[in-house]
């Protein structure tokens, strides 16, 4: 074999990896790629991550402000932003824990009459996101048909006001799209007008 047959095949091979290389780091990049974004809610702004692969609707079924992911077997992760009106709301961390016995008795009412099963719940929980320092949070996973889904709900104030977040999803978009939502989540700001 002639040895600059050889070389020119290396070559191509070396360029062709290369090419591959960059094209895949690019895709990377621009899959993760998210920008802080402001929205208004009512007489609130808020900011928080939103990724470029992302689409969002104001009053979607009366959601102030609802965050839709990329499409994955034909559904999308949902998470719905809710500013309750309710001013300076505090929470009475024994008594909310107390009630989750009454979560648990409408979730498996609602599990009930869609003929699904319960597969866990979460139990009540306090933590914090980067820009929120309190966050209360309950929630539980269930099977419809064949699909797992995950659903679960946070409670904090903003600026003075209770505020409320629901997320859902099903095992495969948590597996894609869970962290890209807990960056969406830990973003989360309250901002001054």
């Amino acid at each position: 074999m002639n040895k600059n047959y050889l070389r020119t095949i290396l070559k191509r091979e070396w360029k062709y990896r290369l090419s591959l290389a960059l094209f895949s780091f690019f895709l990377i990049i621009n899959n993760s790629y998210s920008q802080q974004k402001t929205f208004k809610i009512t007489k609130n702004k808020i900011s928080l991550h939103y990724p470029k692969n992302w689409q969002y609707a104001y009053n979607f079924l009366s959601t102030p402000l609802t965050l839709f992911g990329p499409k994955l077997k034909n559904r999308r992760a949902v998470i719905s932003i809710n500013n309750t009106n309710v001013q300076n709301f505090s929470f009475d961390k024994k008594e909310l824990s107390e009630n989750q016995s009454n979560y648990k008795k409408g979730r498996l009412k609602w599990i009930k009459k869609n003929k699904g099963k319960v597969v866990r719940f979460t139990g009540y929980r306090i933590s914090a996101w980067n820009f929120v320092k309190e966050v209360h949070s309950i929630g539980y996973s269930y099977t419809l048909g064949n699909d797992l889904f995950l659903e679960k709900a946070y409670f904090f104030n903003c600026n003075g006001e209770l505020y409320n977040i629901s997320t859902l999803m099903t095992w495969e978009q948590n597996k894609t799209y869970g962290k890209q939502i807990k960056k969406i989540l830990s973003s989360f700001k309250c901002l001054k007008d």
